[in-house]
């Protein structure tokens, strides 16, 4: 069988033509569903200039469709799938009569259909991003799915959300078993991660000995209570650039990290920061205040949380302070502390974890808030078109947050 180059994807894998055009199956069954169903579609940038290619996972509908009759695809060489084919009769004499061209046309395209079907979830276009599957070989234990009690008539889905709505197939997914040696270096590297993290904040927020910093031993905390300090939200002026560029370092040393996309990075590392200024105040406080009744931050400030202070919506409280401008800005920097000492900080103290259930859960945090932004947080600015194009780095998601589930079991 010769290979060639489809005209509309690029992919090495088109054998033949298919309705004019040379063309892989997974195109020919994209083109035969969008006539067959008379679809019409929007391009997702607004400029009908997308690239098509067999390695993107998520290409544009409306400019896969273009090209596909720009390659000179003829709509009416489809043949409706909707309409109910009348049933042969099994005489011995029809039986022995050779197909009509018609029938040899409609068996053909059958067969292509059932071909299509059979196309693994992640691997519509026929090919995956081969580099992201040679580093994350596990990959396809979170991304493979095996076909069970398959019954329905419809090709290779476009998105994820199209293969597991449609209510006409049964796919059940199974999850290949994650390497000892995989989740071993997962767990090793966030531990470094984790440990690096709390030597920057030595090194930024206390008077810390060269020596310190170089003990072979992970830094689980880098704060001693005779080095916290009170909370002055009088004070306070936000973050300072070297917080960022801590966190950024901190990102960066993700695993897989390197993987992702401009935007996948950039996903990481805005998760990176707001998940740890939670989590990581959780985890100083377990360890420093909790029993104290104070709330420790991340950056080593202190609150008292026994008794609980005003949260400023008391009959009367700007009474007690001097200015209004003084009052909202209690309210602004004190209350959310107020939110989180009451449903995140003793919920977490009480589970008493160790450093290493604490980083694994964290980056598990990180990374699932990361592959499922887009539906939790659909008004909050998140370009749900990019997201969706960017399938190598969801399947670094993926993979990452299944080794982190993996560790959690160990």
């Amino acid at each position: 069988m010769t290979l060639m180059k489809c005209d509309v994807c690029d992919s090495p894998t088109a054998t033949s033509l298919h309705f004019g055009a040379k063309s892989c199956k997974a195109c020919a069954a994209f083109f035969r569903r969008t006539v067959a169903q008379n679809s019409t579609f929007k391009c997702i940038t607004g400029e009908n200039k997308c690239k098509i290619h067999y390695e993107k996972r998520m290409n544009c509908k409306a400019c896969r469709y273009v090209k596909c009759i720009k390659k000179n695809m003829k709509r009416n060489k489809v043949k409706s799938q909707m309409k109910h084919k009348p049933a042969r009769q099994s005489t011995s004499s029809s039986s022995m009569e050779p197909p009509s061209p018609v029938e040899q046309n409609n068996i053909q395209d059958e067969q292509e259909q059932i071909d299509v079907v059979n196309v693994k979830m992640y691997n519509e276009d026929e090919a995956i991003n081969s580099a992201s599957l040679m580093q994350y070989p596990n990959a396809g234990g979170m991304l493979e799915y095996q076909e069970v009690a398959l019954d329905c008539n419809t090709e290779s889905p476009q998105t994820s959300e199209e293969y597991y709505s449609d209510n006409n197939c049964g796919i059940i997914p199974t999850f290949e078993v994650i390497e000892e040696s995989a989740i071993e270096g997962e767990l090793r590297q966030h531990l470094k991660c984790e440990s690096a993290l709390n030597r920057r904040r030595k090194i930024s927020y206390n008077c810390t000995s060269v020596k310190d910093l170089f003990d072979n031993n992970y830094c689980i905390v880098p704060f001693e209570k005779s080095q916290l300090t009170e909370f002055d939200y009088k004070t306070f002026q936000g973050f300072h650039n070297f917080e960022y560029s801590m966190h950024y370092d901190y990102a960066c040393s993700f695993p897989g990290y390197d993987e992702l996309s401009s935007a996948g990075k950039n996903m990481v590392y805005r998760y990176c920061l707001g998940v740890d200024i939670v989590m990581n105040s959780a985890y100083y406080t377990s360890l420093l205040g909790y029993e104290d009744g104070v709330f420790v931050s991340s950056d080593g400030k202190t609150t008292r949380m026994v008794p609980l202070p005003i949260t400023g919506e008391e009959p009367g409280a700007a009474q007690y302070f001097q200015s209004n401008e003084e009052f909202q800005r209690y309210r602004t920097l004190i209350c959310p502390k107020i939110r989180m000492w009451k449903y995140v900080i003793e919920p977490f103290c009480q589970l008493q974890v160790t450093f290493e259930e604490f980083v694994v859960l964290k980056a598990l945090t990180i990374w699932q808030f990361c592959n499922y932004s887009p539906e939790i947080f659909p008004n909050r600015g998140i370009n749900l078109a990019l997201r969706m194009l960017d399938e190598p780095s969801r399947r670094v998601y993926d993979y990452h947050r299944n080794v982190l589930f993996a560790c959690l079991h160990k």
